[in-house]
């Protein structure tokens, strides 16, 4: 099975800069990745299709990898 034939990796991260930088490190070694910013961006992404893994870094409030 190729990596991308189960679901992408989620990266959630509230920086567009280091967001990017992530995805594509991630696209380059063969993944399917999608880029939320927001909690809520990365409720509805995993909504449409669940992720197989979820990256969370700065999502900008005290909680906020908490209330994802």
């Amino acid at each position: 099975m190729s990596m991308a034939a189960s679901g992408p990796i989620l990266v959630v991260e509230s920086n567009p800069a280091v967001g990017r930088a992530i995805v594509e490190q991630l696209t380059a070694d063969g993944y399917r990745v999608e880029l939320a910013l927001t909690a809520e961006h990365a409720r509805v992404l995993a909504s449409v299709s669940a992720p197989r893994l979820a990256v969370l870094g700065e999502l900008g409030t005290p909680r906020g990898a908490l209330e994802l």
